[in-house]
């Protein structure tokens, strides 16, 4: 089993600049704040797929307090309708109902687990944030990174040509 306290102090820095980005998404425009956060989401979501499972991490259940304030609206305004996708939830699941998304809710989902994990970090309770952190990612904000990372990946493919640069 790692260190849980030093995975805390590894991550937590992680964790508060996808958090401060997603936060401040109205100081870029929406192709820049897209092109900015998917490497953030891409490596936030390494860095936690890689620890061991929640079930396997010892750590004291601590509660992080009330959770953070919803920016879904305004980033769902500021990115506007065409970033609202589609997906399936599971991909195993035989009758494979296709759902809306928006990679506003994304993103504020990944914000608000984060940010529970940083409050029991800055806490000094290192363990449970690691487990706060793990937990949401199995059950939740992984979910929303794995969708919000195929959605703006397809939004630069297919839909704009400026993560490609000048034609040639």
């Amino acid at each position: 089993m790692p260190d849980l306290d030093s995975l805390a102090a590894s991550f937590a820095p992680t964790a508060r600049r996808l958090c401060e980005f997603v936060t401040a998404y109205s100081e870029s425009d929406p192709d820049a704040f897209l092109e900015g956060v998917l490497p953030l989401v891409a490596q936030t979501y390494a860095e936690v797929s890689a620890w061991p499972p929640s079930r396997e991490i010892d750590a004291p259940q601590v509660d992080s307090g009330d959770g953070p304030d919803s920016i879904t609206a305004g980033l769902d305004r500021h990115l506007g309708p065409p970033r609202r996708h589609h997906g399936i939830f599971d991909p195993f699941d035989s009758t494979r109902e296709v759902i809306p998304f928006s990679i506003a809710d994304d993103l504020s989902g990944i914000r608000d687990d984060l940010l529970r994990g940083l409050r029991l970090f800055d806490a000094g309770n290192s363990a449970s944030a690691v487990w706060e952190w793990r937990f949401n990612f199995e059950v939740h904000w992984g979910h929303h990174a794995g969708s919000c990372i195929r959605a703006i990946h397809a939004w630069g493919a297919h839909h704009t040509t400026e993560w490609f640069g000048p034609d040639d």
